[in-house]
């Protein structure tokens, strides 16, 4: 790839207004929810004002970092590739001999952290593309999170090992798993690790240690492919319809739809801006998508249509104007103003109606709650017997 590659990103736009969430008055609940039908709205026209750019040589993405100044994107060809604010191939971070398998920025912006599959952990100063530091940890490294002070690592043996930034110092380490480390996420004191046995476990950060948590609900379930930490809620996706989500608090586990089909993975989530954002793959098209809901009741808000085949592997948004993802490509999601790369308006879905009956996924339930009144009024028909089952259909404003 050449460093006079661009892929411009957007200009600001709207700020997207937090909501209330729990309103003690039916008063108070309907103004509620009519804030939230209105913040939906902005949503949907915001999105169909924006555009898609991204680039066609860039391939294999796995993992992806972003911050306001910078776009740091992993890959299968051993490389993480630095895309500045303004559109710039700054950096080509090459020093891996295997997949990177994640990449990070410190808080202050003044590094860049990726990690490898082949054992190693390198440190590179963001501005310069300048390696600084070298370990390697004798473990092949599947995932990385970081979190304030603390730099947490899955290996693929099953290890997690909790490091102290920015001088990547060994705190604590323990195989945890008896398969290899598929997903990470860190949020102050907590942790949580899934793995490629099914198991997912929750950590208390204590004394720069991790001590394990009342576990998730004992079911038997696939691989989680993605995990995220918000409050006392814990979200996963695997390769089941929904993305699931467990409150520790209520010890209760409550299922949002992500696939309109019957064969579908979601490979990455999203928690920002007080919205859920979650990737989906069609199995059966190599269609991948972006759904998006609210954070405070999962109300469904609208599904971004991705303009290239396969898996999203990884989703940033570092401002509320700004989407990026990386799979098979790269692309931003804003408004532009180039000439220089391929541009797509964005495709946003602002309504499904599911007329597929309720699917048995990873937990043997067929309680998939997806925040859509409109899904839940239909789905109550069809019981009933008013709805015959016909095609999927998708309502897509350009």
């Amino acid at each position: 790839m050449e460093n006079n590659e661009k892929v411009s990103p957007p200009h600001p736009a709207c700020t997207v207004v937090d909501i209330m969430t729990s309103p003690k008055s039916k008063r108070k609940r309907g103004a509620n929810k009519k804030a939230e039908k209105q913040k939906c709205q902005v949503l949907k026209e915001q999105y169909s004002k924006y555009s898609w750019l991204y680039t066609k040589e860039y391939t294999d993405g796995v993992c992806l970092a972003s911050n306001r100044d910078y776009h740091i994107a992993g890959s299968r060809d051993t490389t993480a590739r630095v895309w500045s604010r303004s559109g710039e191939l700054s950096h080509t971070l090459g020093d891996h001999s295997s997949t990177v398998t994640a990449v990070l920025i410190t808080e202050d912006g003044s590094s860049i952290i990726t990690a490898c599959h082949d054992c190693s952990l390198r440190v590179w100063h963001a501005q310069s593309g300048r390696l600084t530091a070298s370990h390697y940890l004798f473990s092949p490294l599947r995932c990385a999170v970081q979190d304030g002070p603390h730099l947490l690592l899955g290996t693929d043996g099953g290890k997690l090992q909790l490091y102290s930034l920015p001088d990547v110092t060994l705190l604590w380490e323990r195989i945890v798993h008896d398969e290899g480390v598929l997903a990470l996420d860190m949020k102050e004191s907590r942790a949580v690790s899934s793995s490629d046995d099914g198991d997912i476990i929750l950590w208390n950060i204590v004394n720069n240690s991790l001590i394990e948590a009342p576990a998730v609900e004992e079911t038997e379930r696939r691989a989680a492919r993605c995990v995220a930490l918000y409050q006392d809620r814990l979200y996963w996706g695997d390769d089941g319809v929904n993305v699931k989500v467990w409150n520790s608090t209520t010890e209760e586990l409550t299922k949002l739809r992500n696939h309109m089909s019957e064969h579908g993975s979601t490979d990455t989530i999203l928690i920002a801006h007080s919205l859920l954002y979650s990737s989906s793959y069609n199995l059966d098209t190599g269609a991948p998508s972006v759904n998006v809901r609210m954070l405070s009741n999962h109300m469904y808000v609208m599904t971004i249509q991705v303009p290239w085949d396969g898996p999203i592997t990884s989703l940033t948004s570092p401002s509320p104007d700004v989407l990026a993802c990386s799979g098979r490509e790269f692309g931003l999601i804003g408004h532009h103003d180039t000439d220089d790369i391929e541009e797509l308006i964005v495709e946003v879905v602002h309504g499904y109606h599911d007329t597929h009956t309720d699917s048995v996924d990873s937990e043997y339930s067929s309680d998939s709650s997806d925040g859509c009144e409109e899904c839940h009024q239909q789905r109550k028909q069809r019981k009933e017997g008013a709805v015959e089952e016909s095609s999927t259909s998708w309502c897509v404003v350009m």
